[in-house]
Order: C-alpha cells, then structure tokens, then sequence
C-alpha cells in the first residue's frame, strides 16, 4: 500500500483471501472504530484520512468495498463515491456511506450520489457487519484497474472537475430534450426536433428517427451525406423499401447518381423505451466517419429523454385516430381517408408519383339486413373490414366511406397496380368473409381510378363512383378502372 497521509496498516489477523476493505474517515477516533469492528470479522482493512487518499488509493490496490465518511474535507464521501462511479475501472465497486446525520436529504443524496447502502453513525455497532456481508454477498468480485490505468489519470480534484463539467453537460441535455415537448403535437415535429438536436450534437452522417403508432410507424431522416431516394438507399439505413417515399427527410445533401451506393458506415441503434414499451428508435450511421462512444453516450441519453414526451404524443395520436375511427367496422372515417387522400394528391402534385383510390361497395347488402337483421349486416361489415385491413399494404391508407362502402387509397400505385390489388381484395373477400347464420356468399364491386395531373378528391372519387355503379350494372362481384 503506498505511503499516505494518515493511512493505518492492514490487519495482520486477515486470512490471505479475506475480502479488502478500505475505510476513509477524517476522523482517526473514527477510522479505528470502525476499522476494528471489521478486522474482527476476519477482513482485510485498510484506512485513510481523506477523500483524495481514498481516490488514489483505488488505483493502486484492488478493493472488495469501500466504507466512507460523508463529511470530509475538500472532497467529501458523496463527491468520492460520484468519482469512483464515473471511472470505468471503479464503477462496480461496492460503497458504504456513513452519515452524522440520519435525515430524508441525506439518504436521497448518499443514494443519488451512486452509494449502495447507507448507515448513521449512531448505528454502525449495530448495523455495519450486517450490511458489509450483505453487500460483499452481493458484488460480483474484486475490482482490480486494468494494468494502464494503474495510477488515476488525473489528480482527484481535476477529475472531479471533469465529472462535474460531464454531469452538467448531460443535465443540458436532458433539458434541452425535454424542451421538444414544445414539438410535441404530432410525430412528424417531434422526429424532426429529435432530429434537429442530435444533428447539433453530433457528427453522424445519418441519423434516422423512428416512432411507432398506426396505421405505421412513421420515419424522420437527418442527411449530412447524399441521399437518394430509392429503396437500395432507404433500406441500407433500417427504413422499409415501402415506406421510400413517405420517410421525411430533412437537411438532405445534394445528390447524384453516382452517390447510388454511398458508404453507411457504422450504424448504432438507441431505442426509445417508456417503461416495458418501445416506442421507436434512433439511429446513427457514421458514413465514413467514425461514430465515437462520447456521441452513443449523446445517443443513449436522448433516446431515454424524449420518451416520456414520444409516450404522450403517441396517446395523442391514438386519441385522435379513435376520433377518426368508425366503432363499428375500426377502419378510419371518412374525414380521416379525406385528409390522407389530399396529402397523397399534394405528393403526387410535387413529386409525379401516381396514387390511386378504390371504391369498394358490398352487393346486396340492403337484402342482408333485410332478410338477415341489422346485426348480421354489422357482422358482415366488419369482417369486410377486417379482410381489406388484411389485404392493404402498410402505406395504404382504408377507411369506411359511408354505409357499405369502403375507400382504399393507394400511394405509388397506378392504374395497372391498382387493379391487380382490387382483384385480389375482390378474390379475398369472395373467399373468406363468412358470417355465421348469415348470407352463403358476400361478394364486393369495385371502382378503381387513378390520379390525373391537376386532380381534386372529389374528381377521383366521382371517377371511381361511376366504375363502381358500372361493376354492379355488369353483374357484382367485380372490378371496374
């Protein structure tokens, strides 16, 4: 052990493979009481005066449990027990702190501090054996510092500086996170928010929101390299080729088609978990640089920062989609299929990209309720329902349009496509969509219509409609475009 100020000698009673303990106590009366009480348990005990002692002591012998003193000097048992946790070859540590004082404040700010137990002064005689076997039991074995770590990197004072300087920085942090709960009114600001911070806070040359909810889960990217938007590119950052399009993209780089197949690099992946529930994810993609641990760090912490505001705009959301929900059937409304349908129109507007609707009608549902009742006819609704959620890809947006009718709104797709979906929907529902004590047979009629330069809901809708009337007019059960 090395010659420090105010140390006492190890017990010579220990066994060789006795655990080791050290005690650190400005007060010598101190030090000998409780460094006798744990020497005649068989321990091996060493003891030191001060904080700093302790710090550079740590690294200089393997401990098995450190008892400290609270109140000490100029670094006291809390500030110690702050260091030895920030210190990667002393994090694990076992550490006991003993108080003057038995108060609530105390107790929150020994166990704040990282302390595994905590103990009066009034009450070592009683209580300190206990709590040492139970702790020793309770560690995973000796701490011993990796051979080029073998003195602290530092002074005490200078790597408490250090630790303060890291724990204000992530208090910032975790402030400035919990400020986005001001762009907490829908996913689509959030993403961007989170975006926007960890771009300012690191180097990544990708860095990629996702946050569940329905109908899918939506995904934010961040671009500091070039982006194509193709599905070889969008899947290589962990984004559904499907979602190719709807991924939002902000800050994106100029881009060529040479830049087709750029560098991903390292990527790394911080989920946003509320309690058991994920709820999405960040991501970051170094490119050809490197991702550092202190940016996982940035990565890890705002991932947990912001999931308390992702779980309360996500019960938003699902408040809001119950509002725009048919109870009967669970489809959306028409209200809401309007407003998807017009975001795809003013995509298709920007970008060229086709869309297309399906109108999709029950045959005969007016003689079900009349021969079968109303709650047959409801029955018959929502296995239709049912059926067409289970026909629909993710980026597909249905919804109840009014009575027995249902709208399917297909982005990316035109007409050819739009048709081998109807036939299959239409095929499906043929297929599987019974009710017991119902009708043999349901069967549905179709109208598809794709978009048209400059087109409105109501063109495309009355376009549909009149396909639809002429698939019933040609006997049901089939599809018109």
């Amino acid at each position: 052990m090395s010659a420090l100020s105010g140390a006492q000698p190890r017990s010579t009673e220990a066994k060789p493979d006795a655990p080791n303990i050290l005690v650190v106590d400005d007060s010598s009366a101190a030090r000998a009481r409780v460094s006798d009480l744990l020497q005649k348990q068989g321990y091996s005990v060493s003891a030191v005066s001060s904080g700093e002692e302790a710090f550079s002591e740590c690294f200089e012998q393997a401990y098995d449990l450190i008892v400290s003193d609270v109140t000490m000097g100029a670094l006291s048992g809390v500030q110690l027990c702050r260091l030895l946790r920030n210190d990667p070859c002393t994090k694990d540590l076992p550490i006991l702190l003993l108080t003057a004082r038995d108060d609530p404040m105390s107790r929150f700010w020994g166990r704040h501090a990282g302390a595994d137990s905590y103990i009066a002064k009034d009450r070592i005689q009683e209580e300190l054996i206990d709590t040492v076997k139970r702790l020793l039991q309770g560690a995973s074995g000796r701490v011993t510092t990796a051979p080029e770590l073998s003195v602290p990197p530092s002074s005490p004072m200078t790597r408490l500086s250090e630790v303060l300087e890291e724990n204000l920085f992530h208090a910032v942090l975790a402030s400035e996170a919990r400020s986005l709960q001001e762009h907490a009114s829908s996913r689509k600001e959030l993403s961007r928010a989170i975006l926007r911070l960890a771009g300012e806070l690191t180097c990544a040359s990708y860095i990629v929101v996702r946050l569940d909810g329905r109908p899918a889960p939506s995904y934010a990217l961040l671009s500091r390299a070039p982006f194509i938007r193709e599905p070889e590119h969008v899947s290589a950052l962990g984004i559904p080729s499907e979602m190719t399009r709807a991924v939002d993209v902000i800050d994106s780089a100029e881009a060529t088609i040479q830049d087709s197949a750029v560098a991903i690099g390292e990527a790394f992946s911080f989920p946003i978990v509320s309690g058991l529930e994920e709820l999405g994810e960040i991501r970051f993609f170094g490119g050809l640089k490197r991702v550092s641990s202190s940016e996982c760090q940035i990565g890890s912490l705002l991932a947990a920062e912001v999931a308390s505001i992702a779980k309360n705009v996500l019960l938003v959301e699902e408040t809001r989609r119950l509002a725009d929900t048919c109870s009967l059937t669970g489809l959306a409304n028409r209200r809401y299929v309007s407003e998807r349908l017009d975001q795809e129109l003013q995509r298709a507007e920007r970008y060229g990209t086709p869309v297309s609707i399906a109108l999709c009608d029950a045959d005969h549902f007016k003689r079900v309720n009349d021969e079968y009742g109303h709650n047959i006819g409801d029955e018959v609704l929502r296995k239709l329902a049912e059926t067409i959620e289970e026909t629909i890809r993710t980026v597909d947006y249905a919804g109840r349009w009014g009575g027995e009718e249902f709208l399917v709104v297909l982005p990316e797709t035109a007409s050819t496509g739009a048709r081998i979906f109807a036939e299959r929907l239409r095929a499906n529902v043929e297929r599987h969509v019974r009710v017991h004590e119902g009708p043999p047979r349901v069967t549905v009629s179709i109208g598809i219509s794709s978009w048209q330069s400059e087109d409105t809901i109501e063109r495309m809708v009355e376009r549909a409609d009149i396909c639809l009337y002429r698939a019933k007019g040609r006997g049901r059960n089939r599809v018109e475009l």
